[in-house]
């Protein structure tokens, strides 16, 4: 069975939609929230995130999502999702993009595919639009915009299962009734030689200090430059003196 991308995470941002049409151009309108969002692997967390700790150490990329930004530009059926897949298959391995598909589970391309119609092709984008979307780690313009949450009550904390940067306000989703926004919050702990490790600096008083602290060359100082640390050296950031976490 398939698993579609929006029975995965539940992004909720309520944002308005402004239209824009000039005489001559293209109708559209403006994209006012996208994210390119991230699933963390993590044995304890919910299934994406123990799919994603069977293929990665760190994360797994979920795919560029948008609210508004629709075109009225239409690429056509198939042929332009076979251009997607061929430029796709060449390239998701360098960016941990993944299949959580059970026929294709780590692999490629019918997961990815699905992303492009609904988030590209749907939005009257081209397949070199949306993959250009999808392999772009630079830090410009992407703020801290989404995560999603799960409840520790043993480690009384909460444990973020997902992240997205991006532009847009900030997104957060409750993944259990237990969640609170006012306690501490960490990211999946790490394993080393089937012992539990914490980072302590993985640990933030609440969401606010959160939001302060975490933005996009964080998440790839502590996450993707370990596993893939060439898109570090194009988008950067590079810190020469920082340590991988334990895995």
């Amino acid at each position: 069975m398939k698993m579609r991308y929006s029975a995965c995470i539940k992004i909720v941002p309520t944002l308005s939609i402004i239209g824009c049409c000039f005489v001559g151009a293209m109708c559209f309108r403006r994209v006012n929230w996208e994210s390119l969002i991230f699933v963390l692997s993590d044995q304890n967390g919910n299934s994406l995130n123990r799919k994603c700790s069977q293929l990665s150490d760190y994360f797994c990329t979920f795919g560029h999502i948008a609210q508004g930004g629709v075109r009225r530009h239409f690429w056509g059926g198939e042929s332009s999702t076979h251009v997607f897949s061929i430029a796709t298959a060449n390239t998701y391995r360098s960016i941990n993009w993944f299949s959580f598909d059970e026929h294709e589970f780590g692999g490629c391309c019918d997961y990815q595919q699905d992303f492009y119609k609904k988030q590209g092709r749907d939005r009257g984008l081209s397949p070199f639009e949306y993959h250009a979307k999808m392999m772009d780690f630079s830090s410009q313009g992407k703020q801290l915009n989404y995560i999603s949450v799960r409840s520790d009550e043993d480690a009384c904390r909460n444990v973020i299962s997902a992240i997205g940067f991006g532009s847009g306000r900030f997104s957060y989703t409750r993944e259990d009734h237990r969640v609170n926004r006012e306690t501490f919050h960490t990211f999946p702990q790490k394993w080393a030689g089937g012992v539990r490790m914490y980072n302590p600096f993985d640990l933030f008083n609440n969401s606010t200090h959160l939001e302060q602290v975490v933005d996009f060359d964080w998440f790839k100082r502590n996450f993707i430059c370990y596993e893939q640390p060439w898109l570090c050296s194009v988008f950067g950031p590079i810190y020469p003196g920082v340590s991988p976490l334990p895995t």
